[in-house]
C-alpha cells in the first residue's frame, strides 16, 4: 500500500518538476536518501532515511546539509521540516508553527470521551518518552 502509495506520488509529481530526490553516497553505494517536493516558495522535508550501519557517521546530518543547499539553489523562501519534534529540527528551524487538531462531536458525551482518550494517549505517551520506551517501539514499528 505505501509502495503504491508513493509511486503515484513520484508519477503526479515528477512530471510538474515538483518531486525532488537526493541520495548521499558513499563509494557509489547509497547510505542516506530524501524524498521530498519543491511547490510554492517552499522546499518541503518529506521522507528521509539513512543506512543504520553508518549511523555513527551521521549520514542523515549530511543529507540535511546537502537538502539544505539545495534548497538555497532553488527559488523557494522557506524550508519546511513539516511536524514533529525532533531535536534536528529545533537546532535549524528560525520558526516552529503550531498544528492545532479540531474535533466537532454531534454530542457533548461523546466529546467528552473522546478529549478523555487524547489526555490518556498523551499521557501513556509522555510515560513512554521519559522511560526510553517511546524510541525503542518507534524503531521496531520501523522495522
Amino acid at each position: 500500500e505505501h509502495q503504491r502509495a508513493y509511486g503515484s506520488l513520484v508519477r503526479r509529481l515528477s512530471p510538474a518538476g515538483a518531486l525532488r530526490f537526493t541520495e548521499v553516497l558513499l563509494d557509489g553505494a547509497p547510505v542516506a536518501a530524501h524524498l521530498g517536493f519543491v511547490h510554492g516558495g517552499r522546499f518541503t522535508w518529506y521522507k528521509p532515511t539513512y543506512d543504520p550501519a553508518f549511523a555513527s557517521h551521521s549520514p542523515g546530518e549530511v543529507l540535511l546539509k546537502r537538502l539544505i543547499e539545495d534548497a538555497m539553489q532553488e527559488p523557494v523562501a522557506e524550508f519546511d521540516f513539516t511536524v514533529g519534534d525532533e531535536g534536528f529540527k529545533t537546532r535549524f528551524a528560525t520558526r516552529v508553527r503550531t498544528v492545532v487538531d479540531v474535533h466537532v462531536s454531534r454530542s457533548r458525551a461523546r466529546g467528552t470521551g473522546f478529549r478523555a482518550y487524547l489526555a490518556l494517549r498523551d499521557a501513556a505517551k509522555a510515560r513512554l518518552e521519559a522511560s526510553g520506551a517511546w524510541d525503542r517501539l518507534k524503531r521496531v514499528a520501523g522495522r
